[in-house]
């Protein structure tokens, strides 16, 4: 598996001039093996929880992000390194002080529909996202873009309203990154195209039978010669950690993902299995309702969020000791990473004082619920532990938990929550962008405080190197201080897999990508 580093986000300077040409597709960043790649076989991955759906445009969750970047082309991608490399667009230009992005597309790249995925099918998708009636997720990250030209079948140009110190990496690898789906397909399923998608990556869908299995198979039209080299995969909803890991210790698996922390000793003596990681960009964080109580009351937050809390104690009781404490909604590796963790050293006298302030005590005890989904150990034991610190401070904490699916629905779609938590994955902190501005289809607080827009804004259009780091302070200190969404512990992620499969790699979460996946047997 190749190991990631920092990536380096691309700032645009004043007279920068950028051409980028990296024509022959073997640039990309595929692990080297001390043997040749062999064709064919059936890859089967065991998933911690089901994929929610397949629309590339509103879908959900790390199983879904997965299986879609296997589906789907962009016009750039980050490689295992976090680097900027092409993938549907062979080169690009960037002009007018970097308001000007001109990619020069590969020819003759088709859709798993047959349909051409050309510079007017690009145009269409970038539309589709901008377009607030469509409440793609990922529409916040282009509000930057001021129009789009298919220039010939080959030619894409986007204007942008001003220069972006992050346009590239928005494309790369923001969430899924952009990803382009077949807008004959998208016109015709209409809101079932997420049973039907159709993109221009590795891999075709096949079928899906929910909380059971999704089937791709191989895309033999795939416009990078000589990939993929599986036949097919099998993704295998396999929600219980033991049970998986049973299953790739046996045989059963070749692929299991999300290793719970306190059983990755247990898989790395088996024979036949490896067990690996990636650098760490991503941060585990809390999540209030601010639109109701009790957490609408920023001393309530600072209180339970904040100060009432051990995060040391997380980190060493729920995660094991793997990771370390944070409050900073960046993650360690992400440019101008802060742990801030003297913001809200743990203080119960401070936490009791505040909600005295706030008029609960004794008498009056603070009530909430904390959603959790069932996905691994984790999401048990940190809410069980916060119920115990909590009680501390005389708050009383009930928790529920939900399937991963029924929790997402809950706390995204119909605002059906007081406090939450999960973990969010990203190579810089405006891939966050989403989930705190007010506009966003998936502001996980419900906030309406646009002082967080223009940050995030400020952050994107900052191009000068020195003012973006302080900028990106800037955000880093503002959103501690605002706890719309504050982070809790920066831990290691794993996968397990047989000895046999190769050329797979991931980075944290974010990514997980089999183009250049084979089986040694």
């Amino acid at each position: 598996m190749a190991m990631g580093r920092r990536p380096k986000l691309a700032i645009v300077g004043v007279v920068t001039r950028l051409l980028v040409v990296a024509g022959v597709f073997g640039m990309l960043s595929a692990p080297v093996a001390a043997e040749s790649p062999k064709a064919g076989g059936t890859l089967t991955v065991g998933l911690a929880a089901d994929i929610q759906h397949f629309d590339v445009f509103q879908a959900l969750g790390y199983e879904a992000i997965w299986a879609l970047g296997n589906l789907h082309a962009g016009l750039v991608r980050v490689d295992a390194n976090g680097q900027i490399v092409p993938d549907m667009a062979q080169s690009w230009e960037v002009k007018d002080e970097g308001r000007t992005y001109v990619f020069q597309l590969q020819p003759g790249i088709t859709f798993h529909d047959g349909t051409p995925a050309d510079a007017e099918a690009i145009k269409w998708n970038l539309e589709y996202i901008i377009d607030p009636a469509n409440k793609a997720n990922t529409r916040v990250f282009f509000t930057p873009v001021a129009s789009v030209e298919a220039l010939d079948a080959t030619t894409l140009q986007v204007q942008l309203k001003e220069p972006s110190a992050d346009f590239l990496m928005v494309l790369a690898g923001y969430r899924q990154g952009f990803l382009v789906a077949s807008p004959t397909a998208v016109k015709r399923w209409g809101k079932d195209y997420k049973f039907h998608p159709v993109g221009a990556g590795p891999f075709k869908f096949v079928s899906w039978t929910p909380g059971q299995e999704a089937i791709l198979e191989k895309n033999d039209r795939y416009f990078k010669p000589g990939l993929p080299y599986l036949d097919r995969i099998v993704l295998k909803t396999v929600k219980e950690a033991t049970t998986r890991i049973g299953a790739v210790r046996s045989g059963e698996l070749s692929f299991a993902t999300w290793i719970p922390l306190e059983m990755v000793r247990l898989l790395e003596g088996t024979p036949g299995v490896k067990v690996e990681t990636s650098p760490i960009y991503s941060v585990w964080d809390l999540r209030p309702n601010v639109q109701s109580l009790p957490f609408d009351d920023i001393r309530v937050r600072k209180a339970v969020l904040g100060y009432g809390l051990d995060r040391q104690q997380i980190v060493q009781v729920a995660f094991g000791g793997h990771g370390q404490p944070t409050v900073s909604m960046l993650t360690p590796g992400m440019p101008g990473f802060n742990s801030l963790m003297e913001v809200y050293p743990y203080d119960p006298h401070k936490a009791k004082a505040l909600l005295k302030e706030a008029g609960y005590g004794p008498d009056n005890p603070l009530r909430f619920t904390m959603l959790s989904p069932t996905i691994e150990p984790a999401f048990t034991n940190v809410p069980t532990l916060m119920k115990e610190q909590l009680a501390r401070i005389g708050v009383e904490m009930k928790i529920e938990m939900l399937d991963k699916v029924t929790w997402m629905d809950r706390f995204i779609r119909k605002d059906d929550f007081q406090l939450t938590f999960g973990n969010l994955t990203g190579f810089t902190i405006g891939a966050f962008a989403p989930y705190f501005e007010t506009t966003s289809a998936i502001n996980f607080a419900n906030h309406t405080d646009t002082r967080t827009d223009e940050l995030f804004k400020r952050w994107r259009t900052t191009v000068d190197p020195a003012e973006h780091a302080r900028v990106t302070e800037e955000v880093q200190r503002y959103l501690a201080d605002t706890l719309y969404l504050v982070g809790f512990a920066n831990t290691p992620f794993f996968h397990a897999a047989r000895e046999h499969v190769k050329g797979y790699w991931f980075v944290d979460k974010l990514l997980l990508n089999f183009e250049t996946a084979w089986l040694a047997r």
